[in-house]
């Protein structure tokens, strides 16, 4: 039996809090059952934790949620060991909300483990937040463990790589990811990042500039891409960086077509 923790005050407890439950929660008044559950026994609570919790999840009371299910998760589990279960989900959904990254990295790489679908796909998104990329590796593989060509996955892992500066194993992983899935912003930049590695100019402004097309918000391309400028500007007698440099402005903003040769600045 489950015994949860009381936090007064507490009215006078009711013998049969079912119906009342369910007439809340059909009408989705989660904060209103939220509150109602507070006016409960442990006892009472305990027998409704699914209900309790989801009400706490709908109405956006993550302390509260965050509280209940570290005090539930060493019950459940006292006699089985870690097991996946509606508090465990809960929790790291809580982390999450209060972006509290790291934490709610380590809640949902443990829910994959444990055999949550979805577990190391949210494990990465809380492991680019954290700034984890050695955390975003590892999530990364774990979700192509078992989808090997996951464009997500690949750009995942490829970002991972590229922020630990292992341009050579990050480019062909982001070149496969955005052949299966073009879309993906922040996979051109990183790409973007190998190619300014390895001073393929040219390709890395295309790279760079395909990101900030497909999102314009995508920050630090926008950054990637001065820097990428700039490197012409200090280095004025490299003929080769400026002609390459040139080349890829003329794919990014070619010249306006009116039957006259546009004169050269």
């Amino acid at each position: 039996m489950l015994w949860l923790i009381q936090t007064p005050p507490i009215q006078v407890a009711i013998s049969d809090p079912g119906p009342r439950i369910s007439e809340l929660e059909k009408a989705q008044q989660w904060a209103a059952l939220a509150d109602y559950f507070e006016t409960l026994t442990p006892k009472q609570r305990g027998a409704n934790l699914n209900s309790w919790l989801k009400a706490l999840q709908k109405s956006g009371r993550w302390p509260r949620l965050l509280e209940i299910c570290d005090a539930v998760i060493p019950q459940l589990e006292a006699q089985s060991g870690p097991q996946l279960s509606i508090p465990r989900l809960e929790r790291a959904q809580a982390l999450s909300a209060l972006n509290r990254h790291a934490e709610a990295e380590a809640a949902h790489e443990q829910n994959g483990k444990l055999g949550h679908a979805d577990g190391f796909f949210n494990a990465c998104v809380e492991a680019r937040n954290a700034l984890d990329w050695p955390g975003l590796e590892r999530c990364s593989e774990e979700m192509l463990a078992a989808k090997p060509t996951d464009p997500q996955a690949l750009g995942w892992k490829g970002e991972a790589l590229a922020r630990q500066e292992r341009f050579l194993d990050a480019e062909p992983l982001l070149r496969q990811a955005l052949q299966g899935d073009p879309s993906q912003a922040m996979a051109w930049n990183n790409l973007g990042r190998c190619l300014n590695a390895k001073r393929a100019w040219a390709e890395a402004v295309d790279a760079l500039s395909t990101s900030i097309d497909l999102n314009p918000n995508e920050w630090e391309a926008h950054y990637n891409l001065k820097d990428l400028r700039a490197a012409v500007a200090g280095n004025p007698v490299d003929a080769q960086i400026r002609k390459d440099l040139a080349e890829a402005e003329a794919y990014v903003h070619p010249p306006a077509k009116t039957g006259h040769r546009a004169s050269a600045r």
